[in-house]
């Protein structure tokens, strides 16, 4: 297993606990939940990989992008109607 398929499935797994942990609270998976949680996990792993990534890489780890492309999701849909 080369070096990014390591770290993309350590992401993965990361992924799938914050679905875990967010179904077992009973909180819906929406995107600031499942950023805040997925983020908590992550600096909890102590995986220095992958917090390195998370720094080297922020704006992969943000959710405002998340929030502009919902933005223009929305935009784009009132307009269309």
């Amino acid at each position: 297993m080369n070096k990014n398929s390591k770290i993309a499935g350590k992401i993965n797994q990361i992924g799938n606990e914050v679905f875990e942990k967010l179904k077992d609270l009973q909180i819906p998976p929406y995107p600031k939940y499942y950023h805040d949680t997925f983020m908590d996990i992550l600096v909890d792993s102590n995986d220095s990989e992958i917090i390195d990534m998370s720094k080297k890489y922020k704006y992969l780890f943000l959710d405002d992008e998340i929030d502009q492309n919902l933005k223009e999701g929305c935009l784009k849909i009132t307009k269309d109607s």
